[in-house]
């Protein structure tokens, strides 16, 4: 019986993971952030009005789940929602290797040009494969 309730389960949990919604968001704006207290750039977007409203839904929708921001297949971070996103300015800092691997200045031209930022569910990979065994 219990077997017969957790292969749902999981299938469910696989079918959910498969289906990641993603939107994308308009941007008016994308420029240099700069912080006393941290030597790195960052990026301040600004998007439009509708764009504000779509990010405060997903993201009303998705209170203690993860999402994540891209730049075309570049992704500028993952959080855990908090509360909605609300508003129309972001600003984003780099993590230890930049915007994954990218300077801020080259996401900002990025953005600029491409005038969208791509917002989605954070899809969890799963755990690597360890090569140690136990004996």
């Amino acid at each position: 019986m219990r077997a017969s309730l957790i292969l749902p389960t999981l299938a469910l949990s696989l079918c959910a993971a498969a289906h990641a919604e993603t939107t994308t968001l308009q941007i008016e704006q994308a420029a240099i952030a700069t912080d006393a207290s941290n030597p790195s750039p960052g990026v301040n977007i600004t998007l439009t009005q509708d764009s504000a409203r779509t990010l405060a839904d997903f993201t009303r929708a998705r209170v203690g789940k993860r999402i994540t921001l891209a730049a075309g297949d570049t992704v500028l971070t993952t959080a855990t929602v908090q509360s909605p996103i609300e508003g129309t300015g972001l600003s984003l800092a780099p993590g230890i290797n930049g915007f994954d691997g990218i300077s801020a200045a080259a996401i900002v031209e990025r953005l600029n040009r491409n005038r969208a930022l791509t917002l989605g569910d954070a899809v969890e990979s799963p755990p690597p494969r360890s090569s140690v065994f136990k004996r």
